[in-house]
């Protein structure tokens, strides 16, 4: 609503100032819930003027508690924890999630770790490498040079023979040498296997049969063993038989061949000196001595 510039029994001059002056007012300040959008009542009052943040002051910064920040969320302002805006609180215990990376060394505390999670200060980790440096240098002369003679500049060892282990040879001494039965872990102490390094002395197959390969005879015999062995019966080639000796040698020797059973008529093709041989279809009980089948027993 704009003013009059001229009012009945006004003083001249007066009326004109006096109007242009409220004029000028009403159009930057504006009248109570002005629509103009110019005016300061629009731009302090109408939701569409300005972020509802700062219209309100008083109540957007209500609530709350010290040390919150003013956080914006889902388009308003609220107090919150620096913790719950995603802020780094000085003080209190948080759990920092992501990768930081630093433009600069941070320090840490003048204390030392305590636990495996903890980081270490170059001052902790510094002390703890003189330390074991001092306690390495007061080692005996002799284990010293040995410490010094496995590492080498590049931790690696070289001139050795393959199958060697590094064995004490002193209190103060080590050196490579063969490995010994003692060497192997207690389950491999069966007496199974060669200790030269050779084939097995006995062994099972795949199928689980328990194979003795054949072997030379014993020269000498121990004090209350019986000795088995295998080796071709009689020396004919291919004949591999069980053997078995007390322990005087030589001294009674028993050749275990076994005794075969056979289900068809006529002798086998393959025998060897002192094989048994019981025929269910000829009744016969025949043993093969001196190049020949010789007959013991027989049926009806």
């Amino acid at each position: 609503m704009a003013f009059p510039t001229t009012l009945t029994n006004a003083v001249d001059g007066v009326t004109e100032i006096e109007a242009a002056h409220l004029n000028n007012l009403e159009a930057k300040v504006g009248i109570d819930h002005s629509e103009d959008p110019d005016t300061l009542d629009y731009m302090l009052r109408h939701a569409g003027s300005i972020d509802p943040g700062h219209k309100h002051t008083a109540g957007a910064f209500s609530g709350g508690n010290d040390g919150d920040v003013f956080h914006k969320s889902g388009g308003a302002w609220t107090p919150k924890t620096l913790d719950a805006a995603g802020g780094v609180d000085k003080a209190s215990n948080q759990n920092v999630g992501g990768i930081k990376t630093f433009t600069e060394i941070p320090v840490l505390p003048a204390s030392d770790p305590a636990s495996p999670n903890q980081a270490a200060r170059k001052g902790y980790v510094d002390n703890a490498i003189d330390t074991d440096v001092a306690a390495h240098a007061a080692l005996p002369n002799a284990h010293h040079s040995q410490v010094h003679a496995l590492t080498g500049a590049d931790h690696t060892v070289s001139g050795l023979t393959p199958g060697q282990v590094l064995r004490a040879t002193g209190p103060n001494s080590c050196a490579f040498q063969a490995i010994q039965e003692s060497d192997l872990p207690v389950h491999k102490h069966n007496k199974l296997w060669e200790q030269d390094g050779g084939a097995e002395a006995v062994y099972a197959d795949d199928n689980g049969v328990l194979n003795i390969p054949a072997k030379t005879a014993p020269a000498g015999s121990a004090a209350d063993t019986a000795q088995v062995w295998s080796e071709d019966v009689n020396g004919e080639a291919g004949k591999a038989g069980l053997h078995i000796a007390n322990e005087v040698l030589p001294g009674v020797k028993l050749i275990v061949p076994g005794v075969y059973l056979k289900t068809s008529t006529g002798d086998p093709a393959n025998r060897f000196e002192g094989m048994l041989v019981i025929n269910t279809v000829d009744n016969t009980l025949k043993i093969y001595a001196d190049a020949g089948w010789r007959q013991l027993a027989t049926w009806t």
